[in-house]
């Protein structure tokens, strides 16, 4: 178990960076690191590959917010390396990240016929997920040009900027093939709708499904999608008749209801390990 954020004495909340691990199935947990190499986060997207545990990106304290750097221990969280400061996919959290074992493009797209094994190419993904956009929230309408009818005033009148004025959410996806070193867009924009906190899973047969998340704080989503080439086209699986009001709890009940919705579908196989 790696970081996360915790009830602070002053009464908010504060981000960690702390590292425990368990082998008896949780039961009992014993402390790795009280503080890892990288910054305290919450939200950030994580995955494994044989021995190695991957920390990617994340919301973590101001002024800095959301982050884009991966961190990497092959030791089960003892010593960490950072693998890249700022990967291409930008800042973000609630993004989903795992490792997926995907058919070689030939192969995916019927151009040559998958022989072993050695026909998947395995990678680590990142998709959709939430950032920050800044924004000006006082500005000096004394100042030459600086007092408009419509519209924000001029840059150059802002007198309090706020680094995460805007959450906004993405839909995009990312892939690695280097461990989290480098990064490149799968694909053009997906048609599932921009959404953070989604379900994804890497299925046997080599195809790959993203389920649920929201895109507000009041709208949750109950759709499923499949993509058979690694996450650079998707169709629609399971429609999103009974998407998410006000009411909903948060994104747990969402995904509890597309998990059960998923028993009837008998093209997929383990969305939830």
């Amino acid at each position: 178990m790696v970081g996360g954020r915790a009830a602070s004495d002053e009464g908010g909340m504060t981000y960690l960076n702390d590292v425990w691990r368990s082998s008896d199935g949780g039961a009992s947990w014993t402390k790795v690191r009280s503080a890892a190499d990288f910054a305290p986060r919450a939200h950030f997207g994580s995955a494994s590959h044989g021995r190695t545990i991957l920390v990617v990106g994340g919301a973590t304290e101001a002024p800095v917010l959301r982050l884009n750097d991966v961190w990497a221990s092959k030791d089960g969280g003892l010593t960490w390396t950072r693998v890249t400061a700022a990967a291409a996919f930008g800042a973000r959290y609630g993004m989903a990240c795992l490792k997926h074992a995907s058919l070689h493009p030939a192969v995916a797209l019927r151009r040559q016929t998958a022989s072993n094994v050695f026909s998947l190419r395995s990678q680590i993904l990142v998709m959709g997920g939430s950032t920050c956009e800044a924004g000006c929230t006082r500005y000096d309408t004394s100042l030459a040009g600086c007092r408009t009818l419509a519209g924000a005033p001029p840059a150059h009148c802002c007198l309090a900027n706020e680094t995460c004025l805007h959450r906004v959410n993405l839909a995009d996806v990312w892939s690695s093939d280097d461990l989290g070193g480098s990064w490149a867009r799968a694909g053009s924009t997906p048609l599932w709708k921009a959404r953070t906190f989604a379900m994804s899973n890497s299925q046997v047969d080599s195809s790959l499904l993203l389920a649920g998340g929201y895109d507000s704080w009041d709208r949750y989503f109950g759709d499923v999608w499949r993509s058979d080439d690694g996450g650079a086209s998707w169709r629609l699986v399971l429609g999103n008749s009974s998407a998410y009001s006000a009411s909903a709890s948060g994104p747990t009940s969402a995904s509890a209801k597309t998990a059960r919705r998923l028993k009837s579908c008998k093209k997929v196989y383990c969305m939830f390990q």
